[in-house]
């Protein structure tokens, strides 16, 4: 693990015109933008949330900035007493072509995490500082069936979970693998320790189970409003 660079946003300086040795520059170095959060329930998912594997991680992604050789991804997770983040701490570089950032770092539930990006140019002068993107992360549902790869009739499929954290926001996912292709999203309140639906209870989904796919499932939480979130890791099942 690299070192970790403390920085503050507050104290960054601003360089005035004329005082870089590299003179102007003829392509400017653009701002990154974090990519916004889509809704819990869209099929196409973007923007900050947990990371649907077994360890803990987030993910964050952004639009590509002009004049970028790579970028710098900052995590802080203290603030003043205001609430504005403190102490950014550099994570990971990303070199020129990726715009998304899987952070696994030391991660704990219960915590608000804040993220800052700066693009860096070929001569490693770094941009201005991007907006933040923040999370904290619930304690995440785990799936009861189908899990491991289980065998299951198309016509009666039914997925069960529990989940530790009652209230909120339940959205679960079902994605044909063999197909490459998200097939079924419900969103529904959730007061609930144990979840329990049919697939398809809403009768949306954009296709039936099909024989002899295979098929992977998860779990997301979200208190709407606010930045909770937590995401089970994906499950797999077949279906006969």
């Amino acid at each position: 693990m690299r070192n970790i660079i403390s920085v503050s946003i507050a104290a960054v300086c601003t360089l005035i015109a004329g005082c870089s040795t590299q003179g102007s520059r003829i392509n400017p170095l653009g701002t990154p933008k974090f990519v916004p959060q889509s809704d819990p329930g869209a099929y196409i998912e973007t923007g900050i949330g947990e990371n649907p594997s077994p360890a803990l991680g987030i993910f964050l992604q952004w639009y590509v900035t002009a004049g970028a050789a790579g970028y710098n991804v900052y995590r802080s997770d203290t603030t003043d007493n205001s609430g504005n983040p403190l102490n950014f701490r550099l994570v990971t570089s990303v070199p020129l072509g990726d715009t998304t950032a899987i952070d696994v770092y030391q991660l704990t539930t219960g915590v608000k995490y804040f993220y800052a990006l700066r693009a860096y140019a070929s001569d490693q002068s770094l941009s201005d500082w991007s907006d933040t993107a923040d999370i904290s992360l619930l304690q995440r549902p785990t799936q009861i069936s189908p899990v491991n790869g289980n065998s299951v009739d198309s016509d009666n499929v039914t997925l069960e979970w529990t989940d530790p954290t009652l209230g909120g926001w339940t959205v679960v996912r079902v994605a044909d693998i063999t197909a490459s292709q998200t097939v079924w999203v419900y969103a529904f309140s959730n007061y609930y320790s144990n979840g329990s639906i049919p697939y398809n209870k809403d009768g949306n989904a954009r296709q039936s189970l099909t024989s002899g796919h295979e098929y992977q499932w998860r779990v997301d939480r979200f208190d709407l409003g606010t930045d909770h979130q937590s995401k089970s890791a994906w499950s797999t099942f077949t279906v006969n």
